[in-house]
């Protein structure tokens, strides 16, 4: 009767397996990398959508369920550049609304509290999780990293929605959408930097 000796693999037979899988790995990283950027755009490009069908329907509420200012809690008397016509409700939030356009009021400023109102506009109107980013830095503590996304507004009335990744590439406002609250120009998708 012959007894089996199992030896197990040889080191040639491991080198090989080992080569294998690095050519594999070094083969499928871009593909995954690329599948993460195109994910990104995908994502900004539907946001992008439903802001700008978002902010129609807030325009067409206002004009027709417009609630005076002084009967908006969230009105304080001060509001940018324009005049604020009043507010209306949506998802049981009060979003203020400009005379001029009806536009929603997404315009940050210098002041912190004012700027979480513009998120909570826009979480609002839109339905998603955003978080303020409270400086030019990618800050990770804003939120759950990789979930949501980020606001940041600038000094001349833009408002930045990005994506919150869980990694901070170089220049995240090139991997962004920018609208003006204040004017009535198209929402600009910008995605070289995704």
């Amino acid at each position: 009767m012959k007894i089996k000796i199992n030896r197990g693999f040889t080191l040639i037979e491991l080198v090989v397996v080992i080569v294998i899988l690095g050519i594999l790995a070094v083969t499928a990283a871009p593909k995954f990398l690329n599948l993460q950027k195109d994910a990104r755009i995908s994502t900004l490009k539907a946001t992008k959508g439903a802001l700008e069908t978002a902010i129609q329907l807030v325009k067409a509420k206002a004009e027709i369920n417009l609630i005076a200012p002084e009967n908006c809690k969230s009105f304080n008397g001060t509001n940018n550049d324009n005049e604020t016509a009043g507010c209306i409700k949506i998802n049981g939030h009060e979003v203020l609304v400009y005379s001029n356009t009806h536009y929603p009021d997404l315009v940050f400023g210098n002041n912190p509290s004012k700027n979480d109102k513009v998120v909570n506009n826009l979480k609002s109107i839109l339905s998603i999780d955003a978080y303020p980013r409270k400086s030019q830095k990618y800050q990770k503590d804003m939120s759950p990293t990789g979930s949501g996304f980020l606001v940041y507004g600038s000094l001349d009335h833009d408002v930045y929605i990005m994506p919150n990744v869980k990694d901070a590439y170089k220049n995240i406002l090139n991997c962004r959408i920018q609208y003006n609250g204040t004017l009535e120009k198209p929402i600009t998708l910008i995605t070289k930097g995704c």
